[in-house]
């Protein structure tokens, strides 16, 4: 049954775009959850992986995956208005957490420093950007989860954001195709990453 909206909220979207699945998420003010969507990535009809990706706009086809994204992120988006009901113009939030590989070719960053040691994101997000700039078509900014490093991304940082309290020894894996490994010491997190692909990623 379609939730009841409200006209008088404003709204938001939590976006978590993965090298194989795009999922999406809008809440209203109260953080009821309205709709639930996800598609797959059409970057994957370009190169299957993410370190392909990263080498194919190496070579010069950075703007066509990113096309091939911000495409994706669009279809990803409309479902969700069309679920929720909700206008586009009523979008008042949006966040957006991906792995680094993801982030730099949304962005249209150039992504060499993370294909060569040592490994390292051009630039670490982390702050609200305009919509136009991530190729979105919003008229909010949306807030890019911060980059732990070349490997460990927005997507592990808006998890360990949301953990409410944890005792020290505490370890989180996220198995994916990158597997991220978070460990809370009891002061702060340390993170790492393996490649998990070939092991789990079927």
């Amino acid at each position: 049954m379609r939730p009841t909206v409200n006209k008088s909220l404003t709204y938001s979207l939590a976006l978590d775009l993965g090298t194989t699945t795009l999922a999406g998420w809008l809440c209203d003010d109260r953080g009821c959850i309205l709709a639930r969507q996800r598609t797959a990535n059409p970057q994957a009809e370009l190169a299957a992986d993410i370190v392909s990706r990263l080498e194919l706009a190496s070579a010069g086809r950075g703007a066509e995956l990113r096309q091939a994204l911000a495409d994706g992120v669009e279809k990803l988006i409309a479902a969700l208005l069309r679920e929720g009901g909700v206008q586009r113009a009523h979008i008042a939030r949006a966040a957006l957490a991906a792995n680094p590989g993801i982030t730099h070719l949304l962005a249209g960053k150039p992504v060499d420093s993370l294909i060569f040691p040592p490994h390292r994101p051009v630039f670490r997000a982390g702050g609200a950007v305009p919509a136009a700039q991530l190729a979105m078509n919003l008229s909010c900014d949306v807030y890019l989860f911060p980059l732990a490093s070349g490997y460990v991304g927005g997507d592990l940082a808006a998890f360990l954001f949301g953990v409410k309290s944890v005792a020290p020894g505490t370890l989180f894996v996220d198995i994916g195709t990158n597997a991220e490994i978070a460990l809370f010491d009891g002061r702060r997190w340390r993170v790492t990453s393996v490649a998990a692909g070939p092991a789990f990623g079927g």
